[in-house]
């Protein structure tokens, strides 16, 4: 489609778009814009979440554990000044070791931070150059990656979910275009990377299969595993806490600026009734909590619906896109521990429908998902502190401030179920009935 057919309103858009990403850059050093993040106001600091990367790489150079923190071991001197504790698998800390043996904690946040800026100019280039969708909606679609303020969140806080997110886009890219098999190559070396640097993209490996990419699943997973078990291998009391931090089903506590739908249900739970968060029902010896309960069953839930989904066809354009969107959306609803910057993670996921379908309804959910979240306007909208403690913070407003994002996930999530013909209990029950005949 020729660029002349894109709208002046589209181009407007984008150069907006352009310009409030400048003020993004601008603000890492100026932090006018730190006020509307909750991180940023009550976190340790800018570039927290590097510096747990960057001293893991150091600690694995002086012989210590990569997951040495105050709650594990707390053996090794910190060569940062605060640091979130290090959660990843350990190719990451093998490349962080390069890096913390040139440069201090500083220079390298910054370098990160030039990093980061590359990957996302390149994913936009990226999706401006696929000339197989219409150019307004290509141009679109980069805004949401240009204006997208959980995405400045995750410059502040020095994260690589925008990494990981690059590397899921050019998964489904690359299997979009088919472009034999070095294309084929090169999307399960991108999936394979994407499983090393975070775990969740394995999720995937569901809809591969499906499609008999099972070669992919083997390579990519053997992949990930053998370069991580050399360390496990030589500390295997550290893949038990690498296990406690990744796969433990709860959160300790409910944060503000945990903005996954567990923590939605949780607070919705506190605030009707906080004793159904404490332990009361005897099961195996032992005291569960009614809320957990609920919190289970609802993950169980949305996993069994995206394999139901996922298995009932086959990996069309239209599919892939679904496929995508739909594993993502699983992690933002089962996961413990769901921060503002994970949010990058979603735009591959409603790029990729916003570009196969033209859905503006798709295009909506992503860019209000791209809003900042309602925690500035505490003192304004309900009348208390930001900064207070959840107790002080009106019922509506704790609910409205943990929906916030993650609400728009779910009815992403029950868009692509319907796209896919297993949303609604007649379709189900019509869905029942065919199998049974079938056999």
């Amino acid at each position: 489609m020729p660029e002349s057919t894109i709208s002046m309103p589209v181009r407007a858009f984008f150069f907006c778009t352009v310009i409030l990403h400048v003020i993004f850059i601008v603000s890492l050093f100026g932090g006018f814009l730190d006020p509307l993040f909750v991180e940023a106001v009550q976190g340790y600091g800018q570039a927290s979440d590097w510096f747990g990367i960057y001293r893991a790489g150091a600690n694995l150079a002086s012989g210590y554990s990569i997951y040495d923190s105050p709650g594990y071991r707390s053996d090794a001197t910190s060569v940062a000044p605060y640091y979130y504790f290090y959660r990843y698998l350990p190719p990451t800390a093998y490349a962080s070791v390069l890096v913390a043996s040139i440069l201090g904690p500083w220079p390298s946040y910054w370098l990160l931070v030039l990093l980061n800026e590359c990957i996302l100019l390149a994913a936009v280039a990226s999706v401006l150059r696929s000339r197989r969708w219409h150019a307004g909606r290509r141009l679109l679609a980069a805004c949401l990656w240009l204006g997208y303020f959980p995405l400045y969140i995750e410059q502040f806080m020095g994260q690589l979910s925008l990494a990981m997110a690059v590397l899921m886009m050019s998964v489904w890219l690359l299997d979009e275009l088919e472009q034999g098999k070095p294309g084929r190559v090169a999307a399960a070396c991108a999936w394979t990377a994407s499983i090393a640097l975070k775990s969740f993209p394995v999720m995937l490996a569901v809809p591969f299969l499906r499609d008999g990419k099972w070669k992919r699943v083997l390579w990519g997973a053997g992949a990930a595993a053998a370069v991580s078990s050399p360390y496990f291998i030589a500390r295997p009391e550290d893949l038990v806490e690498f296990l406690r931090l990744n796969l433990s089903p709860f959160s300790p506590e409910i944060y503000k600026g945990a903005f996954g739908f567990q923590t939605f249900v949780r607070n919705g739970i506190a605030v009707l009734d906080p004793g159904w968060l404490e332990p009361s029902i005897a099961v195996a010896g032992g005291n569960v909590a009614p809320g957990r309960v609920i919190m289970l069953v609802i993950s169980a839930a949305f996993v069994i619906l995206a394999f139901s989904a996922t298995l009932s066809g086959r990996g069309d354009s239209r599919r892939r896109a679904l496929d995508l969107a739909i594993w993502t959306a699983v992690f933002f609803l089962i996961f413990k521990g769901v921060w503002e910057y994970h949010y990058v993670m979603i735009l591959p996921a409603v790029t990729a429908l916003y570009l196969v379908t033209g859905s503006r309804f798709v295009f909506l959910l992503g860019a209000v998902m791209g809003l900042p979240t309602l925690f500035a306007s505490a003192s304004f909208l309900a009348g208390v502190d930001p900064q207070a403690d959840l107790s002080a913070w009106p019922p509506w407003f704790r609910v409205a401030h943990f929906g916030v994002k993650c609400v728009p996930v779910m009815i992403l999530f029950v868009w692509c179920l319907r796209q896919t013909g297993l949303c609604g209990p007649r379709r189900c029950i019509e869905v029942l009935r065919i199998r049974a005949q079938k056999r």
